[in-house]
């Protein structure tokens, strides 16, 4: 599985620089960020009865119905190479042009906004591609999450 980081081109403010509002989240000892514009809701897992599909992708955990709409949930950790896992504590909701899935996290921590300059080079690591970044002290990595759920079947 390949994930990409995103292509997307933050709009420039009026000094010139490119800001990017970003979710940050942890998952296992990965800290990865998101970006907040694909981003629906948060939701408690505990809150939520997951039925298993059978036959799915490893990583796709099941299925849940959220307010009316059936979408896959799926273990970030586990799609990023992470061992599996299982639910984890949060469901980070993200919409994807007309998809939507339910990506499962340990952690929601905060959204921060970045500039633009703060994103390296795309690396590659475990079997995936992402973009490092330090926010707050923190090496994180930024994800494209529609790469992620398009991989992992979840789409």
């Amino acid at each position: 599985m390949t994930v990409k980081a995103s292509n997307t081109i933050p709009a420039r403010d009026s000094t010139g620089e490119s800001d990017l509002r970003v979710i940050t989240v942890r998952v296992g000892n990965e800290l990865l960020c998101l970006d907040i514009l694909s981003v629906v809701e948060i939701v408690r897992t505990a809150d939520l009865r997951m039925t298993r599909v059978p036959n799915a992708h490893t990583n796709v955990l099941g299925v849940v119905n959220l307010r009316g709409k059936v979408l896959p949930v799926l273990d970030l950790g586990g799609c990023l190479g992470q061992p599996a896992h299982g639910a984890r504590e949060r469901l980070v909701v993200v919409e994807m042009g007309s998809s939507i899935a339910g990506l499962s996290v340990d952690e929601v921590a905060k959204v921060v906004s970045i500039s633009r300059s703060d994103l390296g080079e795309s690396v590659t690591a475990r079997g995936h591609h992402g973009t490092p970044l330090t926010v707050a002290g923190h090496i994180m990595t930024f994800i494209d999450v529609g790469t992620v759920v398009a991989a992992a079947g979840g789409g």
